[in-house]
This record gives structure tokens, sequence and C-alpha cells, in this order.
């Protein structure tokens, strides 16, 4: 695990790795594309809801591949309206 908490909660229970580019749409496994997440905040990335911030989390995986010089472009990926 990258954290020993949740990174949206701060629980240290349930935790999970999630893809902020996800897999299927051609996300890596690399540290820098996994952020920890308890059960329920997992849950809640997925089904994207109002009031979680996905695509905050997308702005900033974004933001972290343009410091490493892994992603450059202007527009969002994969259809993603930031």
């Amino acid at each position: 695990m990258k954290h020993n908490h949740c990174v949206a909660c701060g629980t240290p229970n349930n935790l999970n790795q999630h893809h902020l580019v996800p897999r299927s749409l051609g996300g890596s496994e690399e540290e820098s594309n996994l952020i920890t997440l308890c059960g329920l905040c997992h849950a809640k990335a997925h089904r994207v809801q109002a009031d979680w911030r996905h695509s905050e989390l997308i702005r900033k995986a974004m933001r972290h591949k343009q410091i490493q010089g892994e992603y450059i472009g202007g527009g969002a990926p994969y259809g993603f309206e930031l």
C-alpha cells in the first residue's frame, strides 16, 4: 500500500488501491497512478457521485504526469472533461 490510511477520509481500515486513470483506459500499475482509498471511498470513486470530486483526482494525476514529463498535451485524455 502506498499509504496506511485512506487519502479521502483518513480511515486506516479496509484499504484498497485506486487507479487514477483506470486500467481500462490505459492507466498503469505505476505508483504515480495509484492512490489509497478505503472500501467506501473506493466505491464512491467508481460511482462518480455528484459530491465525489473524481475530476479532481484525474486533474491531480495529469498534473503529476506533466511534472514528470510523462503527459504532454492540452486536453484531458480519454474524453474526460475537467
